[in-house]
């Protein structure tokens, strides 16, 4: 494929530096042939043919399927980033019943992210009970709080007053 083609000519030219980015190849390339193109670019920078100094690669697509074919792969790390525009976010804010906080205060706690708004939804609009989970799920409790409680705890209790402070439930 040409993206591996020019990789390596820059390698040989002696370009140290290389960046490839590609956004939605997989609609071109075709679903059968994404893990390998990915698995390709992988080698590229685990097992270079030249000398390099840095190499990165950055994938996007908005293809579910694909997220389910190169997610299988132990190499894989996928990394859901999307956010929605606020025209859009403000239909799906609109659509969500029973009382929610004000829509600039939910774009705000979200940037416009549907999985956190429905993280929100979920959890009474509580942004406690939603970082919590999140620390919960990501297994970063032991981090957190080493990170936060090294000083007495004090930046703990803190954050834990700002954040019940920020929480809207039940704001009309």
């Amino acid at each position: 494929m040409a993206v591996f083609d020019l990789v390596r000519e820059l390698l040989k030219r002696r370009k140290r530096k290389v960046a490839v980015i590609a956004d939605d190849v997989f609609q071109a390339i075709g679903l059968e042939k994404a893990a390998a193109y990915v698995k390709g670019l992988l080698n590229m920078i685990e097992h270079p043919i030249h000398e390099y100094e840095n190499i990165v690669v950055l994938m996007a697509t908005s293809e579910g399927v694909t997220r389910g074919e190169i997610g299988r792969h132990r190499w894989a790390r996928l990394m859901p980033m999307w956010n929605m525009a606020k025209e859009g976010f403000r239909e799906l804010y609109d659509k969500i019943p029973g009382p929610k906080p004000p829509f600039e205060e939910a774009w705000r706690l979200t940037g416009g992210n549907p999985d956190a708004l429905a993280r929100l939804y979920e959890a009474g609009w509580s942004v406690e009970e939603v970082v919590d989970g999140l620390v919960r799920q990501k297994k970063l409790s032991a981090f957190v709080r080493g990170c936060l409680w090294r000083r007495g705890g004090g930046f703990w209790r803190l954050w834990r007053i700002q954040t019940r402070f920020m929480s809207v439930r039940g704001s009309p």
